[in-house]
């Protein structure tokens, strides 16, 4: 069997959900090796460098001590996590933390399939010394298109804002308080200098070229507003990459929302066809 098909399948003995997603994923041609418990993972990736891990979040395993062993490890391993219930903070949080994707239990197989097939391509990549990430910006960003992602993103974003009035006017926008639009020029510069399967390098871009300039910064680097969820770029910044990502022609396998925001697709969304 191909190493790209086998997977680190960690935390599933959970009922019958779990079952069926491994099953699912068995009937695909999945090799899964089964690790009951994060204190079991290092011995795992001795015997299996480079295999992406499919972590089932619960008890026995909390995100950010399966990620500090990842790093620890000799081998780079990406880390998928199933949730029984998303929230779309817990999404956007570990997503800056390092994870590769994040998925519901009972999200279908192959969406997790297609996540893991991108997540082996990575660390196969990642194990040859090829480098992830930026690349020069080479689309220039005139006005119309400024215009045209505005509009992209009112679309996308605006309709589902609590913060949007029963008319469909924005208190913030005419305040100029929205930081999403009030920052976008900037924002859709520091995306354009990424080309990712993961969200990380988009955030950290970001954080890089926008929050570090912005005057509502604290001096030590915090930001009170994305402590509070009242920054809108921040709240919203996987909706406005996919909306950058479309203008300029960089496919996704499908473009909704993320979960806890109302849309019907996972956040697998963001790996590439």
């Amino acid at each position: 069997m191909p190493e790209v098909s086998r997977t680190i399948a960690l935390g599933f003995d959970r009922g019958e959900r779990s079952s069926t997603l491994l099953d699912g994923l068995r009937l695909q041609g999945y090799d899964l090796i089964a690790v009951p418990a994060a204190g079991d993972l290092p011995g795992a990736l001795e015997r299996a460098p480079h295999v992406p891990i499919l972590a089932y979040k619960g008890p026995d395993v909390e995100v950010r001590q399966v990620l500090a062993m990842v790093r620890g490890a000799p081998s780079r391993s990406p880390v998928i996590v199933l949730v029984d219930h998303s929230e779309f903070r817990e999404y956007y949080e570990l997503m800056c933390a390092g994870v590769y994707d994040y998925f519901e239990v009972g999200d279908r197989p192959e969406w997790i399939a297609r996540a893991l097939q991108g997540a082996a391509s990575w660390s196969l990549e990642a194990a040859s010394g090829i480098p992830e990430g930026t690349q020069p910006n080479e689309c220039a960003v005139d006005e119309l298109t400024r215009q045209q992602l505005a509009s992209a993103i009112q679309q996308k974003i605006c309709a589902m804002c609590p913060d949007r009035n029963v008319d469909g006017s924005c208190n913030r926008l005419a305040e100029g308080s929205c930081t999403l639009f009030a920052k976008l020029p900037e924002a859709v510069e520091a995306i354009l200098k990424v080309w990712s399967e993961r969200m990380g390098p988009y955030i950290q871009s970001v954080r890089d070229h926008v929050c570090a300039q912005c005057r509502l910064r604290n001096p030590d680097g915090s930001c009170d507003l994305r402590q509070t969820d009242n920054c809108m770029l921040d709240s919203y910044l996987p909706l406005v990459v996919e909306a950058v990502e479309e203008r300029f022609g960089r496919d996704f396998s499908s473009a909704t929302a993320p979960p806890g925001t109302g849309g019907q697709t996972a956040p697998g969304s963001l790996c590439r066809k």
